[in-house]
Order: C-alpha cells, then sequence, then structure tokens
C-alpha cells in the first residue's frame, strides 16, 4: 500500500531519538505525511536507515546503493541520489540495449518526447546538428536536445560540441557573437602577418 505511494522512506522509527528518549517529532511526521509501511523481513538494514525505491528494477535499497546525483534538478530532492540503483546503471551502461532503454526515458522524463518525435526533429533537421551540420553526433552517438532553460521549450537538436558550448556561453547570444567577433579579428590579423 505504501509502496506504491512514495519511494523514500524510513526503515525503522525508533532510530531518532531526541535527549529525552522519545521518537523525533520530524519523523513520526515524515512516516505519518508518506504513509510509510515496514520493510519484508527478509531485508534488513540498520535503524534509521534511508530507503530509496529504484524505479528502473523496483526494488527497494538503501541510498548508499545509488549514486549520487548533483545535477540542477536535483536540488527538488532530498536525498540527493539518482532513482535508478547503482546495479541498474551499471548495467544499463553496459549494453546498447540498455542505453537504448535509458535514453528512451530519459526523453520522456526530461523533455516530454518520446524517440519517434526525436527521430523526426533529426529527419527535419536533415540527420545533422542544427548549429554546425556536422552528422556526427559525437558523445554516446546521439544528438543533444537543445532547449531553453527558462521556458523548457526544445529548440532542435545539436552535436556535442555544439551543445556544450552555448552551455558554457550560457546561452547569451551577446557572448556568442562577442565570442565569433574575436576570432575573426585574430583570425586577420594571422592573415595579415603572412
Amino acid at each position: 500500500m505504501g509502496e506504491e505511494f512514495c519511494e523514500v522512506f524510513v526503515s525503522r522509527i525508533n532510530a531518532k531519538k531526541t535527549d529525552a528518549g522519545k521518537i523525533d517529532q520530524s519523523i513520526l511526521d515524515l512516516v505519518n505525511k508518506m504513509n510509510l509501511m515496514e520493510l519484508p523481513p527478509e531485508i534488513q538494514y540498520p535503524p534509521g536507515t534511508i530507503l530509496l525505491k529504484c524505479n528502473d528494477c523496483k526494488q527497494t535499497k538503501s541510498l548508499d546503493e545509488f549514486y549520487a546525483n548533483n545535477s540542477a534538478n536535483n536540488k527538488k530532492k532530498r536525498h540527493g541520489k539518482q532513482y535508478i540503483c547503482i546495479v541498474c546503471c551499471n548495467r544499463n551502461d553496459a549494453t546498447p540495449e540498455g542505453r537504448s532503454r535509458f535514453r528512451k526515458f530519459h526523453l520522456k522524463k526530461s523533455y516530454g518526447i518520446d524517440h519517434a518525435e526525436y527521430e523526426r526533429m533529426l529527419a527535419a533537421q536533415g540527420g545533422m546538428c542544427a548549429i554546425c551540420k556536422t552528422t556526427d553526433p559525437g558523445g554516446y552517438g546521439m544528438f543533444h536536445i537543445d532547449h531553453d532553460h527558462v521556458t523548457g521549450e526544445i529548440r532542435g537538436l545539436l552535436c556535442t560540441y555544439c551543445n556544450t558550448g552555448l552551455g558554457y556561453f550560457k546561452d547569451i547570444p551577446l557572448r556568442l557573437r562577442a565570442a565569433a567577433d574575436y576570432l575573426e579579428k585574430h583570425a586577420a590579423l594571422q592573415s595579415q602577418e603572412k
């Protein structure tokens, strides 16, 4: 019953006690708020262990069985961990099928599109980067989805280099134009010296 309701829960309430020996009210509030349930008897974690349910294998595991997630989107999460356990992450990274499955999950979760929509966008761009027109996406072999970080609106698909470049320039057109002017100025000076 509680497993469907929440992902993070505390295995034993008696782990966090105040000086008076009473259960800390914040733990009781958390338990009541999240409708927590007891663990199956075969899984034994020390009292007070915070547990997380893996979105891939659906097993409940302790936080140390998940990689840290330091992304900007993770600041809302209290536990600071990825939602897929280390075992599943390694399995997903180890096979082409696992990487493809994770990519589909990531497209839907992060951008609200499926793989078919990604393929339509890529076809509309002629199978190339929207900026430099390369057909080599670089990185893990798929073009990055460029999006407006304020509105979340998808702008197009970029190769690894163009996506990284925009990120370093913080999507500020004035900075990008200044960088282009700088490069052109120095290219002109070098050609005059020859």
